[in-house]
């Protein structure tokens, strides 16, 4: 929603960054003149993401084998 007043630009819904990570829209502004003037604007909003759910592991602890002298980056594991 945008404030006739102000310009602001408030969101009229709540956003969650895993279902959606932009949400676009045109913005129209028209003056109260005779004849009318109007004007428009792509509005482009990003969703940054909050850590609103922590991470869950399936056990407390997890118990692994590493071979020394391993390349950066080699896998170790596989729990699935």
């Amino acid at each position: 929603m945008v404030d006739r007043r102000s310009g602001v630009v408030r969101a009229a819904v709540s956003f969650d960054r895993e279902v959606m990570f932009t949400s676009e829209t045109i913005v129209v502004v028209e003056d109260s003149g005779f004849p009318v003037l109007s004007a428009s604007a792509r509005l482009v909003v990003t969703i940054r993401d909050v850590d609103d759910e922590r991470p869950q592991f399936q056990t407390q602890r997890y118990a692994f084998r590493v071979a020394e002298n391993q390349p950066t980056s080699s896998s170790f594991s596989s729990n699935g």
